[in-house]
């Protein structure tokens, strides 16, 4: 074997190493750094204008931008998080109060069981049955407000590590790009098509998911005003919580349906199920893939099933992640199949 072969051998060996641990290190922070990557190149074409306003003070305008991200962005999402989760634990102490006073069962006694003679009262006793569901419900958002606490503090390291890496990318966005393209091997046509492809889908996906929230919003609060309920807490509610995974929206509206149904309020109650799952919940599904499917080119059967395929993956973030990735690997596939067009249609 040649010398300068075991040498290639050697440094790519050497290298594969050093790039696994790497990986290691860097490991716990790739959701931080990937969604960073993601808010930049949305608005980095805003950075360049405002750059070049500032007479080229790249750093400036770097702090800039992540100053207005976080203080239009981040920070006003969170803070309303942190406040919902409040109320909302605030809310369930005084329905756990009224259970236990009895007057839930008094609620339902006058208004359900005692048109249905065929139930004794005291084989099924409600409020016994009502109480220990309320005392597990209760222990759980204890547990859940305990992890929440705890987690305070890498969230908050997590949101200073995101605001100081987009300050970087920034300001050396360009050079980190270039630098990219010049290790692929790829022609530099194809790398400009995978970053233009991360940029799209990132800005469709967030933006997607905003529009989202607002429209399941809008919607659930237009079932609580046909219902009698003053719609606009809950509305704003739905809107914030249809970016939690899987349930949502539901929060709100499912517990105020099944309360219109205990209090004897049956249309009501039916009709906010029937709204709640056909339409505040399928706005979701039919919303959000036909707006990220504009920029990814792919088709909504993937993109649907890549966000939920990215929540299971990633969590929360997935949503975002899920649609990236899939768009990506479609470009990616489309540069193989131009490569390879001589051998596969063999």
């Amino acid at each position: 074997m040649e010398k300068k072969s075991i040498a290639n051998i050697f440094l790519f060996a050497l290298l594969g190493v050093t790039l696994y641990l790497v990986y290691r290190l860097f490991a716990p922070f790739l959701m931080v750094i990937l969604l960073s990557g993601m808010l930049v190149s949305i608005f980095y074409s805003l950075f360049e204008r405002l750059a070049a306003g500032l007479r080229g003070h790249k750093s400036l305008a770097a702090a800039i931008m992540v100053l207005l991200i976080a203080v239009v962005i981040i920070l006003p999402t969170v803070d309303f998080l942190f406040y919902l989760s409040k109320q909302s634990l605030d809310g369930f102490g005084a329905i756990s109060s009224w259970i236990s006073a009895g007057e839930l069962e008094r609620t339902v006694n006058d208004s359900i069981i005692s048109r249905l003679n065929f139930i004794d009262p005291n084989v099924f006793n409600i409020r016994q049955y009502l109480i220990s569901v309320s005392g597990k419900v209760s222990a759980f958002l204890v547990s859940g407000g305990t992890s929440l606490l705890l987690g305070t503090g890498q969230f908050l390291t997590s949101l200073v590590l995101m605001l100081f890496t987009m300050f970087f990318m920034f300001r050396d966005g360009r050079q980190l790009v270039e630098w990219v393209m010049r290790l692929t091997p790829l022609p530099n046509r194809y790398d400009r098509a995978i970053f233009e492809k991360f940029r799209n889908v990132s800005f469709s996906t967030i933006v997607s998911t905003f529009a989202t929230a607002i429209a399941q919003g809008l919607a659930g609060g237009i079932g609580f005003m046909v219902v009698g309920i003053p719609a606009f807490f809950p509305g704003i509610a739905m809107a914030f919580l249809s970016l939690l995974p899987y349930v949502g929206a539901a929060f709100v509206w499912l517990p105020a349906a099944v309360y219109l149904l205990i209090v004897g309020k049956v249309w009501q109650g039916i009709f906010l199920l029937v709204w709640g799952v056909a339409v505040v919940s399928v706005v979701d599904n039919i919303l959000r893939p036909l707006l990220i499917r504009k920029k990814a080119e792919v088709h909504p059967l993937l993109i649907f099933f890549s966000i939920f395929g990215g929540i299971i993956a990633f969590g929360f973030w997935g949503m975002l992640i899920g649609p990236v990735v899939i768009a990506v690997c479609v470009t990616l596939l489309h540069i193989y199949e131009l490569e390879y067009r001589e051998v596969l249609e063999r």
